[in-house]
This record gives structure tokens, sequence and C-alpha cells, in this order.
């Protein structure tokens, strides 16, 4: 009897044992969030009787809704898992994402690819309520980013990629510089070389082909090229050259072939065209009697390429008229060819002086008789005369001729004006416009009987020449 008391006792505290373990658990699991009446619920039992926690939402996987990616088309994306859930969502190689506060799992998430190419998708859990991530590879169909690998240096051949996916119907890409375009045909991505002969900036651009349905439109990419300085061919290797001159009326393409050696004067634009002239800016010059040796033609917005270059002629003073040649220098110091033309300056009309005049013959047909040339004063004027008769005196004419030291340095006579004239005859014989001499200048006077017998004249001449440049 005592026997089955004891194993009653037993088997009785062992059940209050297992009773008080039970109670003890579940007064110790976490609660789920809400309202206050809810009754806390037992944990749930796995195969070998673990708990599973079940309290936070969670981030299963990341599928792509439409069958095919295509470029520039909206698309869907469905964010797998259970719960409410805050995540953010990673697209390529962007570190910050697209934050998506409090969704409701499983979500779907818009997004639209500019361009084609192959990207990796995440979908990342944040904040202490969810958990987990996935992540989905997807193949955008569509002409892609143009990627060019740093450093490029001129003269050396720069690899450049042209990403994307499917065949696009052949792309276009150029290059940026003064080179013919590539035409690219297969499937995306595609890889090319390319070698720019000068440093600079230069903006790639692919395009598909005309009639193509492929998206966008086009894509594009700057590069940074620098100078190879011990790399570069020699000039004589590089094939520059000029070929014409075109005289502009002051836009690029309204132009009028200069012969050779035709006139070019200051303020006048010029349009030079050649090859291998350079993508950068480099020098348009006159080689002539300047100072100097040359004279820099002043370049005009974006007026250089690598096939043309457009300039102006600055105003210059102390310049001869002259035959003189134009010549390109590249921003690599390369000279081209030289074509010849001829260069007339500025001009600037003077006043013959005083001195430059020679009196030949001085009339004395009257009584008191002055021709004053060769002095010093009088620096208003280039000569001047007066012959006057005494009282009474019969009527009386003359001629006094003068002779003028020769201009120099491409100066001419212009045009004359009396500043006084009383009873002079009008005009001078022998002046000659344009004649760098006048050997013998006449002029012819005279005056009646009376009391007022008086013949005064003061004669102006006036001589043009280029600005700066001296004429004696």
């Amino acid at each position: 009897m005592s026997k089955n008391i004891s194993a009653l006792t037993i088997s009785a505290l062992l059940w209050l044992a297992m009773v008080f373990l039970h109670a003890q658990t579940r007064s110790t699991a976490p609660k789920l969030p809400g309202p206050p009446s809810a009754t806390p619920a037992a944990p749930a039992l796995g195969h070998q009787g673990a708990a599973v926690n079940v309290l936070k939402a969670q981030i299963t996987g990341l599928t792509l809704v439409h069958s095919q990616a295509v470029a520039a088309v909206p698309l869907e994306f469905r964010v797998e898992g259970l719960g409410q859930c805050s995540f953010r969502f990673f697209v390529g190689d962007d570190i910050r994402g697209v934050g998506v506060a409090g969704a409701k799992l499983p979500a779907s998430i818009p997004y639209q690819f500019p361009v084609g190419g192959r990207f990796r998708l995440t979908a990342r859990a944040m904040g202490t309520d969810c958990q987990g991530e996935a992540s989905t590879t997807v193949t955008v169909q569509g002409l892609g980013d143009i990627v060019i690998p740093a450093p490029v240096s001129a003269l050396r051949p720069a690899a450049i990629t042209v990403d994307g996916a499917g065949s696009c119907g052949g792309i276009v890409l150029e290059f940026g510089d003064s080179s013919a375009p590539a035409s690219l045909s297969g499937n995306l991505p595609q890889h090319v070389t390319h070698v720019y002969q000068h440093g600079g900036t230069y903006t790639l651009t692919a395009r598909p082909t005309a009639g193509s349905q492929c998206n966008p439109a086009r894509t594009q990419a700057t590069v940074r090229v620098s100078d190879a300085t011990a790399a570069r061919l020699p000039c004589a290797a590089q094939g520059i050259e000029i070929s014409h001159v075109w005289a502009s009326g002051g836009n690029r393409g309204n132009a009028l072939p200069i012969e050779s050696s035709g006139v070019i004067v200051p303020g006048e634009r010029l349009y030079v065209t050649g090859r291998n002239l350079g993508d950068g800016p480099g020098e348009v010059r006159l080689v002539g009697n300047f100072p100097g040796g040359s004279l820099r033609l002043n370049p005009l917005p974006n007026g250089w390429k690598d096939a043309d270059v457009w300039v102006e002629v600055p105003a210059v003073t102390g310049a001869m008229d002259q035959p003189v040649r134009i010549e390109v220098v590249t921003r690599t110091a390369c000279v081209s060819n030289s074509l010849a033309l001829r260069f007339k300056a500025n001009r600037e009309e003077r006043l013959l002086p005083l001195r430059m005049v020679r009196t030949l013959t001085c009339s004395q047909a009257s009584s008191r008789n002055n021709c004053i040339s060769g002095a010093l004063e009088d620096a208003d004027v280039s000569l001047w005369g007066v012959h006057s008769g005494s009282l009474l005196s019969d009527p009386t004419n003359g001629r006094d001729e003068y002779r003028t030291d020769a201009l120099k340095n491409g100066w001419v006579f212009k045009r004359y004006q009396w500043k006084t004239r009383t009873r002079t005859w009008d005009p001078p014989e022998g002046f000659v416009a344009g004649a760098t001499r006048l050997d013998r200048l006449v002029v012819r006077w005279e005056y009646p009987p009376g009391t007022n017998m008086e013949s005064i004249y003061r004669l102006q001449i006036y001589i043009e020449g280029p600005a700066g440049v001296p004429f004696e």
C-alpha cells in the first residue's frame, strides 16, 4: 500500500512540475503588437519543438512582373514577403536607393530604366520591424551607357564600350572630334577603340540607326583626353594643311573665295579651310613686315574645327601695305603650309606739311610777290602765296610753280582744298590723286586794275596712307 501511495505521490509531483514550467514559458514569451485586450498566443512549435519568431515582417523575394524589360518603358517589380515592412529599393550602383515606408508585403514597385543593359536590383529591409533582403538581375533591352575607362591620352587607343542589350538594328557612335563616326552592328554591348589626335574634352554620342525602335534615342558621355607630348607624332607626319581662304561677310556659311594674292583688310572675317588643323584653338597668323614678324588674327567664337578655322583681321597701326603669307599653327605648335595674300593696312589722312613743298617759280609780275613753302610756320596749310600791286597798277596775272617731296611707305596724294582763294584759278594744275609725288604743281592768279589789286591763296593738300607709318 505504501508503495502505491509513493508512486501516486511521485506522479502528482511530476504533473505539478510540468504545469509550473508550462506556465512559466507562457508568461515570459514576447507579445505581438495589438490592442491591449488581445490575448497572448502560445508559441508555434517546429518539427523539433523549437519556437519560431513570427513577430517580424520579412522580405523573401524580388521578381519582375513583366515578361521582358525594355528601356524607357514603365515596369513593375514585386517584393515578396509577409507583414508590414519598410525597405529600400536599389538599382545598379546606386548606394542610396529609394525608401518605401510601411508597405504591406507582397508589394509592387514601379520603375523605368532610362537605358538598356544588365542591372542588379535589391530590396533591403530597414528598421526593427522588418528583416531580410532579396535581389535579382534584369536584362533590359535597349541602348546603354557609353563607358570609357580613364585615363585617356592623345595618340593612344582608348577602349570604348557602348553598353546595352539586344541589337537595336545597329548603332552609330560619334567620337566628338573631326573623325568619321563608327557604325556598330550585332548585339550590345559593343566594344571599339579610338585614337584622339589632340588633348581636350570630347563628347561622345551613340544613336540607334534610322528607323530603329530602340530606346533611348541617344546616350552621351564626356571624356577628358590629356595631351601626349612625349608620344606626339612629328609635325611632318600629321598632314597639317590649309587649302583655301574665304572672305566671310559675317557668318560662317556665307563666304567668297579669295584668290591667291587677293587683298585682305583689317576688320575682315576670314574662313580658312584645310585638314588636320586640330580640335583645339591654335593660332592663325599673317607672316610679313609686322612688329615681331607676324600679325596674329583674332579667333571668333566656336571658330576652330579640324577642317576649318574662322578668324578676323585685327586693326593694326604701324603696318604697311605688303604681300603676306597666311599660315596656321596648331595647339601642338605644328605649322601648316602658307598661302599668299596682300595686306592693306588701316588708312589715315594727314595734311602735307609746308616743309615737304619746294618753290620752283614765284611769279614776279606784281609789285610785291611772296610764295611761301618749305617753312615751319602756318601748319594748317601746305603752301601759300600773295601778289599785290601798287595804287592804280595795270591788271596783272602770273603763275607760281611748286614741287613736293616724294611720299614713302604707301602714302599717296588724296585731295586738296583752298583755305583762302582770292582771284586764283581752280583747280591747281598738276594735282594727281593717287600719285606719290607732285613734280609740278601750278597755281595761276590774276587781278584787275583798280584800287584792290591783290591775289591771295592758301592751299591745303591732304595725303593718305597706312595708319601709324611715316610718310617722309
